[in-house]
């Protein structure tokens, strides 16, 4: 009867190693711009190409709401931002997450210029969440981070988010959103802005979302300007990922002005959340969230993710 037993379970534990397998090799690894993106399709031929279909890599955002207003809408994107590419299979399912408050004229122009942008490269199927922060405590940009994705990943199962500023507009079409097999800093290149370091890792992001569970979200305790996306990547360091980037050439931004926030002060105590960043990352995160949720609205182009804190 032992032996028996030993037996079936010997084939089992073979029979589930084989599928395992099986999962890990669908899993392609699509080589571009020195970066790794990886797609679980299985037909790699029909995926969207990332180089070939780009005949003028330049992207010139429209920059005046007269002008949007002006410009056709585009009839692709389905009610709540969606959209999939046509005539090929997306690489990813990605999920595009955008902190906000009291911006309303950067948000149509991002809005319009993202969706135009992404349309343009015809590479991604994703959707667009604006996270609003309706309250009037300081701004918790990280905390909104957190807001959407676990919102998000309850509309559809995304392989990745993309945590996108809304001052941001991309400037190179070879820029795909899309992530890699590591974390990737997307803006490291933003026109007339020269301070960059090397830890740097604000403004738009692509973070895969198994490796966004693996550290915990981004920290919850980030009130006012500063400080959130070099605590965020202390936790992918810690975690063994490597940051990595698209030549400066590619991966090109414009910010937008905007008036000061009154409720975005810099956070006086940014410096300690990251030193203290080890031993409260375990506990402090999408495990310990906590918000107040009002009715969500899908508009034509995005859904609205309203929150107070």
């Amino acid at each position: 009867m032992n032996w028996f037993v030993l037996i079936i379970w010997i084939e089992i534990t073979t029979l589930a190693c084989q599928l395992s397998f099986r999962m890990v090799e669908l899993r392609k690894m699509i080589p571009f711009s020195n970066v790794l993106i990886p797609t679980n399709l299985s037909n790699t031929f029909s995926y969207c190409q990332t180089d070939s279909n780009l005949s003028d890599v330049n992207f010139e955002p429209l920059l005046e709401l007269q002008e949007i207003k002006n410009d056709s809408l585009l009839t692709m994107i389905e009610s709540g931002g969606r959209y999939k590419p046509r005539g090929c299979h997306a690489l990813q399912n990605v999920a595009i997450v955008v902190p906000y408050r009291n911006r309303s004229d950067q948000l149509q122009i991002f809005v319009h210029n993202i969706h135009k942008f992404l349309t343009g490269q015809n590479q991604v199927q994703y959707q667009l969440f604006i996270v609003e922060q309706r309250d009037r405590k300081q701004f918790n940009r990280a905390k909104l981070l957190n807001v959407g994705f676990n919102e998000a990943i309850r509309f559809n199962s995304f392989d990745c988010f993309i945590f996108h500023d809304v001052e941001l507009l991309p400037l190179d079409l070879r820029n795909l959103y899309l992530c890699s097999d590591q974390p990737r800093h997307m803006s490291s290149n933003i026109v007339r802005f020269a301070y960059f370091y090397e830890e740097l890792f604000g403004g738009a992001c692509a973070i895969e979302t198994s490796i966004v569970y693996d550290v915990n979200g981004f920290s919850n305790q980030f009130f006012g300007w500063g400080g959130e996306d070099d605590e965020m990547r202390s936790r992918l360091v810690r975690k063994g990922y490597r940051i990595q980037r698209f030549p400066s050439e590619i991966a090109r931004y414009i910010k937008l002005p905007h008036p000061k926030d009154n409720y975005n002060d810099p956070n006086p105590n940014r410096f300690r959340l990251i030193k203290e960043s080890a031993q409260t990352s375990v506990n402090d995160g999408l495990i310990n969230l906590d918000y107040i949720l009002r009715p969500i609205v899908e508009h034509s182009l995005y859904v609205v993710i309203p929150v107070e804190f």
